[in-house]
């Protein structure tokens, strides 16, 4: 922009937060969701999705807080997550990025539920990444068969306490020691 300085005219770069105008006589501050994060720009860029900016002249992005999320560039803020989801990560894009959190899992009408005894729940666990067979593989969080204790692909939430936890070492539904078989692994292979 040019500005005067003692009767001469001096070229200088628009600060941060700022870009010239059209006539480029001026220097005018970035609008809120959008920001100049270098000296001397002559527009302003819109923040990424999962981010924002709240105000004007601004020359840096805020990622978006834990249990927050925006989907938009040029944003002015997050959206929160219905309660009790968070995020597991700040900046993120998306409502699916919503969890439940720790201790909990999701069942299948999308309510937050809390993870039965015998089982653990780690943050995200829900009832649609359950695998209805041994031999399809798992990829992403539900709840796990705590050690001692088991578990069928047919029900997974009905849990029993096996009568010795070495029997049971957790994880998957039906998961049993080497040697054991059946409900809560209680029946032997033949041969032992």
């Amino acid at each position: 922009s040019v500005s005067s300085v003692f009767d001469a005219s001096e070229c200088s770069k628009c600060e941060l937060g700022t870009y010239s105008n059209e006539a480029r006589t001026a220097c005018l501050n970035c609008t809120a969701g959008h920001i100049a994060a270098e000296r001397g720009l002559a527009r302003c860029t819109a923040c990424p999705a999962g981010q924002y900016m709240d105000i004007d002249g601004g020359s840096s992005c805020t990622l978006c807080g834990l249990g927050t999320y925006v989907s938009t560039t040029g944003s002015t803020g997050c959206i929160a997550c219905s309660a009790p989801l968070s995020t597991a990560q700040v900046g993120s894009t998306a409502s699916t990025s919503c969890i439940c959190p720790d201790g909990t899992y999701r069942d299948d009408s999308g309510q937050c539920r809390s993870c039965p005894t015998g089982m653990t729940c780690a943050a995200g666990s829900t009832l649609e990444h359950f695998s209805r067979s041994s031999s399809v593989p798992i990829n992403a969080a539900y709840p796990q068969v705590a050690r001692g204790y088991y578990t069928t692909f047919q029900d997974p939430l009905s849990v029993y306490e096996c009568l010795d936890s070495a029997w049971c070492p957790g994880g998957p539904p039906e998961a049993c020691a080497e040697s054991a078989i059946g409900i809560a692994c209680g029946n032997c292979l033949e041969g032992y």
